[in-house]
C-alpha cells in the first residue's frame, strides 16, 4: 500500500521496486506488467538515468539483508522470442540499448540477481 503510494506521488525508487517484485512476482500477467513498467522506464531519459541509481540503492539494501534466496538463484525469463533479436546468452554488466521490453526486463534482472554468487 505505501509502495503503490509512493509510485503515484512520482517516487523513481519506488517505481523501480515496484518493476522488481512484479518480475519476480511468479505470475504471468504480474510480469507483463513490470515489463511494460520497466520499459517505459527506460524510454523515458530522466528515469533511465535515474533506474541506475535506483538499482544500485536496492542492490545495497540487499546485501545488508541478504539470505539465501531461492527467488535470485533462478531468476524469471521474460523474453520468450524464438528469433536473436537483441537476446544474448548472458547480459554484460554493461547497460545496452534495446527496443525488446522484455529483453530490457532480461538485462534489468541480470543486472540486478549476477551479483548475488550462492557458490
Amino acid at each position: 500500500m505505501h509502495l503503490q503510494k509512493a509510485v503515484k506521488n512520482g517516487h523513481t525508487g519506488a517505481l523501480y521496486v515496484t518493476c522488481i517484485v512484479l518480475l519476480f512476482s511468479g505470475d504471468e500477467e504480474l510480469k507483463q506488467q513490470g515489463i511494460k513498467l520497466l520499459g517505459n522506464m527506460k524510454k523515458t531519459n530522466g528515469l533511465k538515468r535515474r533506474l541506475r541509481i535506483c538499482r544500485n540503492n536496492l542492490n545495497s539494501i540487499l546485501e545488508m539483508i541478504w539470505v539465501k534466496n531461492p527467488v535470485l538463484l533462478e531468476p524469471p525469463v521474460c523474453c520468450t522470442a524464438q528469433d536473436p533479436h537483441h537476446r544474448k546468452r548472458r547480459w554484460s554488466e554493461v547497460e545496452e540499448d534495446v527496443t525488446c521490453e522484455a529483453c530490457v526486463a532480461d538485462q534489468e534482472i541480470n543486472l540486478l540477481s549476477g551479483r548475488y554468487n550462492f557458490d
